[in-house]
């Protein structure tokens, strides 16, 4: 019996990892990848067709069915590029204080969105004689509640949601890499976006997250090649080498120099 499994909805694949241990000492059983279902736009007579996330929690509920996956201890994605980061800092050490001002001082400096309409998380990077230093995220609740909507539609109540860029930091630290290489850079670049983070003596520092992925420079091929979107992914792949089908590949970890360099 699984101890847990991760889950992750991008745009274009549904992706299941299955764990067993212990926090301390965890082996990965299964890595499970599919591709998104599609939307009929022909249903049959006297049917309705499903939107594309009625899908998507069916084609979950059918993965954790047929793999028997249990749905007690499920940790979810969410994708950062629609999520706000930014540095501050608070006058405060303990993190139950911080815990009570980091909404209010977040406020600040959120311009685009306001703060009844995200949901704000924090981790501290640092301490200094002004207090502690913070990378907030502030992720809108319109967003979180679409994927809790998906998830609820597949029968599952998640007990935890993390970014996808903490969650990359996380894995990086969980298997060692990160005591070997203290100082790096961290990015992940996706279909949809891309996210990127400054580690340094093995915390993280800086991150950010931009919408911009390989769906982009695909459109962008075919755009100025004047091809089909599929012709335009083929080239795409192409150019990148046979590493482009790589998990990993999208993963690039660039260590001590070029943190220093930045």
């Amino acid at each position: 019996m699984a101890r847990a499994v991760g889950l992750d909805i991008g745009t274009r694949t549904i992706k299941v990892v299955e764990l067993n241990g212990s926090p301390k000492s965890f082996k990965v059983m299964r890595v499970i990848t599919r591709p998104f279902p599609e939307v009929d736009p022909t249903p049959p007579e006297g049917e309705v067709s499903k939107d594309l996330e009625e899908l998507i929690s069916d084609e979950v509920r059918e993965i954790f069915t047929s793999l028997k996956l249990p749905k007690d201890d499920v940790c979810v994605s969410f994708d950062s590029g629609v999520t706000v980061f930014r540095e501050i800092v608070v006058p405060f050490l303990e993190d139950d204080q911080i815990r009570k001002v980091v909404k209010f001082e977040a406020e600040h400096h959120l311009h685009s969105q306001t703060i009844e309409d995200v949901i704000v998380n924090w981790v501290k990077t640092g301490e200094s004689r002004d207090g502690s230093r913070l990378t907030i995220f502030a992720s809108p609740k319109a967003s979180l509640e679409r994927l809790l909507l998906v998830l609820r539609g597949a029968g599952i109540e998640p007990s935890a949601i993390d970014l996808d860029a903490t969650a990359l930091y996380t894995a990086y630290d969980a298997v060692g890499i990160l005591e070997e290489n203290p100082n790096a850079i961290l990015v992940d670049v996706g279909a949809r976006s891309t996210a990127i983070l400054l580690v340094v003596e093995g915390r993280p520092l800086v991150m950010r997250s931009f919408l911009l992925g390989t769906d982009q420079v695909e459109a962008g091929v075919s755009h100025d090649l004047d091809v089909s979107r599929e012709e335009g992914r083929r080239r795409a792949r192409l150019a990148a080498g046979p590493q482009a089908d790589d998990l990993l590949a999208s993963c690039l970890l660039y260590t001590s120099d070029a943190a220093d360099d930045l």
